[in-house]
């Protein structure tokens, strides 16, 4: 190779750097700004696009030649590049008649490079290409123990795509080693990773790390919902608010009990309805503004107006708001009036009457079924359930709790005419982790609430709504709702949440301290963490 040498001869033929062709870009120079007492020649960039590439690039550099005259310009060339930390690479020139090129130069570091060109006569041409960062797209989120699906694309800042070129997807730090792609035509590729832990997926192109993914764990800690929620009225609030921006329909339905609305959630899951509570005789304004932001057209109240008085009925009516009771003569009946609403379908859960707990731990599963809830005494089926029934004519009945919540004269009564199973356990604890087994199929958001939702569970004040809100909450976001305890975690809520582990995608409290308490909601993120 030939250093730079200072020139010698006044004239003879000077090197005019007219055109600089990048793969995949392209550098154009053209002969003005050219100072031609100083005999030193510049690429002059015609679209910014065009003079630069990205990092790890192995490109050919194509460019014209000119004499003096404006002809092609024939004769042999040497040349070196300097990249941005000025270390020197000379560099082999090929071809003649105007057209020459640098064939596959690494440009492995971001910035300017030079170029430098000169002939036997030592006339010379200088000029510059960029190196810049790729821009990549990436979708999709891997998980960790999760067969997880990543598309790729990759582009220079102008937005050419990158085609046909090699790529490197690096796991090993998350378990999952090192895979080599090629790019489409359209700059465009796709992995499938399956990650054993958490940490980072590298994308390298050319030896340089272009771009990374994180892999997230299966399980995220919900952050708690109402924690500051000082009754059921405000939590339904905070429920709503968390679940619902918009909501054409809205369920309301009494503070003090919650069995009347127990068979709601699957009305609410059709009709995309929050669940707000309110006192009897009054409407919060609390409650009320949330029922006008949400931009409710339509509220359905859940029981006659000893639960919500006719006033609170014609004050949503000055709003405008269409109002629909759905009170029937007895629970029963209420609920078989929620059932018609919620329409055919193939399969019916049947709990006791006053079984809140069971009927709330299958209600967000049943809502996905698009399932009814009706309810039945100990030793008889009521007339309003046998009524609803007919008219749904489904193909099985679902029994919930033991034979000493539903007795075996119910289930021999149903069997006649249709197909009947029985998830019953111990105790609501049992039937919950029974229903769990039979409908948890899949990675689902779980929502943890208290289990006090009885007047039996009351000691002092009301039952707690939270399971039923959270339940409303869960269907909306397709996942289930487990009642616990305040403070202890039963034998069988353990082993549901051990059991299901891999399929709870996020667990989060619903309800303040007093229903669950800091330190059961740690031990049960600990429990299902993976």
């Amino acid at each position: 190779m030939v250093a730079k040498k200072k020139k010698s001869l006044a004239l003879a033929v000077c090197l005019f750097v007219l055109l600089v062709t990048l793969i995949p870009g392209t550098v154009r120079a053209a002969d003005d700004d050219v100072d031609w007492n100083k005999g030193v020649l510049a690429y002059l960039v015609v679209d910014a696009g065009d003079a630069q590439t990205v990092i790890g690039s192995a490109d050919t550099i194509h460019f014209r030649l000119y004499d003096l005259n404006g002809d092609p310009y024939s004769g042999s060339v040497s040349g070196y590049i300097t990249d941005p930390d000025d270390e020197v690479t000379y560099v082999s020139i090929s071809g003649g008649q105007g057209s020459y090129s640098i064939a596959n130069f690494n440009f492995d570091k971001l910035g300017s490079y030079s170029i430098f060109l000169w002939d036997q006569y030592d006339n010379y041409a200088g000029g510059t290409v960029k190196v810049v960062e790729p821009v990549i797209t990436l979708t999709g989120k891997p998980v960790v123990h999760s067969e997880s699906k990543v598309s790729v694309k990759i582009a220079d800042p102008d937005g050419r795509v990158l085609a046909r070129q090699s790529l490197t997807v690096d796991g090993t730090e998350v378990g999952a080693g090192s895979s080599n792609y090629t790019t489409l035509f359209d700059g465009t590729f796709t992995f499938t990773i399956t990650p054993k832990k958490t940490g980072t997926v590298s994308i390298i192109y050319g030896g340089h790390v272009v771009g990374t993914v994180e892999v997230v764990p299966a399980y995220t800690p919900g952050s708690r919902i109402g924690a500051q929620a000082a009754d059921n009225m405000q939590l339904s609030v905070e429920v709503a608010q968390s679940g619902w921006a918009k909501a054409s329909t809205v369920i309301l339905t009494r503070d003090d009990v919650v069995a009347d609305a127990m068979v709601a959630v699957p009305l609410s899951k059709k009709y995309d309805a929050p669940i707000l509570m309110t006192s009897s005789q009054r409407l919060s304004n609390e409650v009320l503004h949330e029922i006008l932001n949400l931009g409710a057209e339509t509220v359905y109240m859940i029981g006659g107006t000893g639960a919500i008085s006719a006033e609170i009925e014609s004050e949503l009516q000055t709003f405008g708001i269409t109002t629909q009771r759905l009170a029937g003569a007895n629970r029963y009946d209420t609920a078989a009036q929620i059932a018609e609403l919620v329409g055919p379908s193939d399969r019916v859960y049947l709990a006791y009457g006053y079984g809140e707990p069971d009927a709330i731990a299958v209600s967000s599963f049943a809502a996905a079924q698009g399932a009814s809830i009706l309810l039945t005494d100990t030793h008889s089926l009521p007339e309003e359930t046998q009524n609803r029934l007919k008219q749904i004519s489904p193909g099985e009945v679902v029994l919930l709790g033991g034979t000493g919540i539903i007795s075996s004269a119910v289930e021999t009564q149903l069997s006649g005419q249709y197909a009947v199973k029985r998830w019953g356990g111990a105790d609501r604890y049992g039937t919950q982790q029974i229903i769990f087994q039979n409908l948890l199929t899949h990675e689902i958001p779980v929502y943890i609430a208290s289990s006090l939702v009885s007047p039996q569970d009351a000691v002092q004040g009301k039952p707690k709504g939270d399971a039923l809100l959270a339940a409303a909450l869960a269907a909306k976001a397709g996942g289930c709702v487990m009642s616990v305890p305040q403070d202890s975690l039963p034998a069988a809520v353990s082993y549901s949440l051990l059991y299901n582990k891999g399929y709870i995608s996020e667990a989060t409290v619903v309800g303040n301290s007093e229903s669950v308490q800091a330190t059961l909601e740690y031990q049960i993120h600990e429990l299902v963490k993976h």
